[in-house]
């Protein structure tokens, strides 16, 4: 065991080096294993431990249930799966390295490039492609001769031979595992990276999931061990609460015995990995020992870490940090409505205020508020409540969030009206269901509303998207929904097409072929995104409408 928190800053960059250290996390989020990746491409050992046994089944095989780009591969090599013929390999959302636009599952193993059309075949690395100038095409019947794509700026490689020697190299102990038993994780354990929600009831704070999580996190501390929380909480918690349970549970002395530190996600998700190389990481810890040992963690990749002198105000600071963007959201949902019923476009409007002012950062309009960033801002509105202050402007946004869909609807109806086109009994094609573009998360998302309402008034919906579990939201739409993978099967016969996320998939898609998947000579386009040129649509016979978009 590396006791990290009694060791000189080099040593502990070290020991991550050599990958001596080992982790255990105790709550799955995107942001607590894009860190347990980070580590892992550095040959540490990793435990996940969570209460959702889907989330374990995942991992256990080596996957990454949220869209993080470049986690899964990582996973994926590390957890023992490499060139395993036994495992069955879902769809792994990957850029194609030709054009970067995302493969599309096709049947079996197989995938296609949504943008240049190249064949790959999708493997624990991913997807990959042969060779295509001066080579012989490498075959697909057996699993030792598939190779890895190392890309480049300006080409994709072939390299079978690469992709064996890294395979032989890999250690034969799995260094990514999953276990239920919290207290015996933690105690095989050197760093614990630890996630758990603090709730609302009543208008006030409930910490008890943040107690229950971090009491068998307690129970299975020894000296020297370091827990990294991550949490979005109310100001004064991770020195209250959780301090508070680690030392009555364990019996040791936060400072002297154990460290804890409080790193929380300051980035937007899809791309983790990245920004946690080389991005800024702010932490703060009651400890100098703890701020040493995080630091130590993180000297290996270029991006700073920033100490906080106080704990409560980086806690306050990411609540501050997630009102700021539900009121940024808002304003730019807001101003498109304004711009709209002016007659001007939204857009442009945006463009040229955010290039000739550097002070204003207009968003694209849209619902962009997913679960994590609803909770947060309620949280906030919870801790201004407490402080005696009403935060006016983000009652407002939340107000603007919750009329959204009942604004889609009625704006919908008036334009099929007005164009003949009656929605009752016919089908409507909902693109999209994750609040945003290119992510797995729908909770929250304004389709599964849209859904609901739009069939509790006879319509009949047909739901695609590429990258959420249909499993999962066949819990939270009524039973018979048609949902599909099949982008022509979903789009058939439909006389409104409503896009609500911005996934890449969709930004392909020529309005034309979207009229001809249809098979009807008048389609709606409800486009929330703006995924599509209005002139262009509207040129193939589309009655489109975007949001922010003057309407005709």
């Amino acid at each position: 065991m590396v006791k990290v928190l009694k060791l000189p800053l080099t040593r502990i960059q070290n020991e991550v080096a050599a990958g001596n250290i080992r982790f255990t996390i105790v709550g799955v989020t995107p942001y607590t294993l894009s860190l347990a990746a980070l580590f892992l491409e550095k040959g540490c050992q990793v435990t996940v431990c969570d209460a959702n046994e889907r989330i374990l089944q995942v991992i256990e095989e080596g996957m990454s249930p949220y869209l993080e780009r470049d986690v899964t591969p990582l996973m994926m090599r590390r957890a023992g799966r490499l060139f395993k013929r036994e495992v069955v390999m879902p769809f792994l959302p990957h850029l194609c390295p030709f054009c970067g636009s995302p493969f599309i599952p096709d049947r079996e193993k197989r995938a296609i490039c949504s943008g240049c059309g190249k064949v790959g075949i999708r493997t624990p690395y991913g997807i990959v492609t042969p060779r295509r100038v001066g080579y012989s095409k490498t075959p697909f019947g057996r699993v030792g001769q598939l190779g890895l794509i190392i890309r480049t700026a300006r080409k994709a490689v072939w390299r079978p031979r690469r992709a064996r020697r890294q395979a032989r190299e890999l250690p034969e102990e799995r260094q990514l595992t999953v276990k239920t038993d919290v207290q015996r994780a933690v105690r095989r354990a050197d760093v614990i990276l630890l996630h758990a929600d603090v709730g609302i009831t009543k208008g006030d704070f409930d910490t008890t999931p943040l107690a229950e999580a971090a009491r068998p996190v307690a129970k299975g501390l020894t000296r020297g061990h370091l827990i990294i929380f991550t949490s979005a909480v109310p100001p004064g918690t991770t020195e209250g609460v959780l301090k508070l349970v680690l030392e009555q549970e364990s019996g040791f002395e936060e400072g002297e015995d154990f460290g804890l530190a409080y790193l929380p996600l300051l980035h937007a998700t899809g791309n983790l990995i990245t920004q946690l190389k080389y991005g800024v990481k702010l932490v703060a810890s009651p400890d100098p020992l703890s701020i040493r040992a995080v630091k130590g963690l993180f000297a290996a990749w270029p991006g700073e870490v920033i100490e906080v002198p106080q704990v409560k105000v980086l806690e306050a600071a990411k609540l501050f940090q997630a009102a700021y963007r539900m009121v940024e959201i808002g304003i730019a949902n807001e101003f498109a409505r304004i711009a709209e019923a002016a007659g001007v476009d939204y857009d442009m409007i945006r463009d040229i205020l955010t290039t000739v002012d550097p002070r204003i950062h207009l968003l694209p309009p849209g619902p962009a508020a997913g679960e994590s960033l609803l909770h947060e801002s309620s949280m906030f509105v919870t801790l201004s409540t407490r402080s005696g202050v009403t935060p006016h402007y983000l009652h407002r946004s939340f107000d603007i969030n919750e009329q959204f869909v009942e604004e889609l609807v009625a704006t919908m109806e008036r334009l099929a009206e007005r164009h003949g086109i009656a929605l009752t009994g016919q089908r409507t094609a909902i693109l999209g269901v994750a609040y945003k573009g290119n992510i797995t998360e729908f909770q929250n998302s304004p389709a599964i509303p849209l859904i609901n309402l739009l069939i509790t008034r006879g319509v009949k919906v047909a739901v695609h998207d590429p990258y959420v579990s249909f499993q999962e939201l066949s819990l939270a739409i009524p039973p018979g929904t048609t949902m599909t993978r099949d982008l022509a099967e979903a789009l058939r016969r439909a006389v409104c097409v409503v896009v609500l996320a911005d996934h890449i998939t969709y930004r392909t898609l020529k309005p034309a072929d979207l009229l001809g998947m249809t098979g009807q000579s008048k389609v709606l386009v409800i486009d929330v995104r703006r995924v599509f040129d209005a002139k262009e649509a509207r040129e193939a016979g589309l009655i489109y409408y975007g949001f922010g978009f003057p309407m005709r």
